[in-house]
């Protein structure tokens, strides 16, 4: 055994370093892949080859080294390689606030649309950092004392809100409602938010477990009343609110509901994700 700092003894016939062949390989082989030998052990060139056939060997070397990466880059790609990821500064940071619409009561929660709306984004190249701490029953109280705090600790640039059904189930106050919504805008503002995209309160009055908070008819009309108490208080705010409200109706008549019987279904919130995924990719 040679040790490190000991000169092995030529033949007269070893080639450059990093220039050997595999043993099990003839010369008459395909260059595939070579084996470096130890650059102490084996001089540059033996001094019994010519100068001419030296350069031969290394121009050799050279050549089946570009070969060699060449190869080592198309099976990198073949093999579905993936691409670096995006810029730090292109990430979009999300933060989603609300109730059991957002968090997707009724589905898994993969099955959520900001957790549909990340996948659709990351297919289209955006690296998207999601926090979902939406909660099934919140209502607005619940939101300004238990989900606000992720505001300073997460620092979203982007931000969904749909709040308002429980709101209309426990008090149905408006004047409470709006009150709540404008404390929780200023909070969004207040911690820099770029982006906040509020959505309307779906048409569960179409549910079948619906005639257990009254008449569909006169439910649909107070959803109607707190949808446009949102968007009053969305435009006040600078945020976007986006009018989903027919689609929602068209998707209850349809029966996109969840086995509950009240929340919207999977494929439902995918229709979301895909009304979002516009608005999030503008610049």
């Amino acid at each position: 055994m040679l040790e490190e700092d000991e000169p092995a003894e030529s033949d007269g016939t070893a080639a450059c370093v990093g220039c050997e062949r595999p043993p099990e390989l003839g010369f008459d082989s395909p260059p595939l892949f070579f084996f470096p030998k130890r650059a102490s052990a084996i001089p540059a060139c033996s001094e019994a080859m010519s100068n001419t056939t030296c350069e031969i060997r290394m121009s050799a070397s050279r050549h089946h080294d570009i070969s060699f990466r060449r190869f080592a880059l198309v099976v990198a790609l073949l093999s579905g390689f993936d691409a670096p990821a995006a810029d730090s500064g292109s990430i979009i940071r999300y933060l989603a606030l609300g109730d059991s619409f957002t968090i997707g009561t009724g589905s898994p929660p993969d099955l959520a649309f900001p957790s549909q709306l990340k996948r659709l984004l990351l297919k289209r190249g955006v690296e998207v950092r999601l926090e979902n701490v939406a909660v099934n029953g919140y209502s607005t109280n619940e939101l300004i004392e238990r989900e606000l705090e992720a505001l300073p600790r997460f620092k979203p640039d982007t931000v969904t809100l749909a709040i308002g059904a429980n709101d209309l189930v426990r008090a149905d106050d408006a004047k409470a409602y709006r009150a709540n919504l404008k404390v929780i805008f200023k909070a969004i503002a207040k911690a820099g938010v770029k982006r906040t995209f509020v959505l309307p309160q779906p048409d569960w009055s179409q549910s079948p477990v619906a005639a257990g908070f009254g008449d569909p008819a006169e439910l649909r009309g107070r959803i109607e009343a707190y949808n446009t108490i949102l968007a009053e208080e969305s435009k006040l705010a600078g945020a976007t609110y986006l009018d989903l409200f027919p689609q929602f109706v068209e998707q209850a008549k349809q029966g996109f509901i969840a086995p509950d019987g009240l929340h919207p279904s999977p494929k439902a919130y995918a229709a979301w994700a895909e009304s979002l995924i516009g608005s999030f990719l503008a610049k």
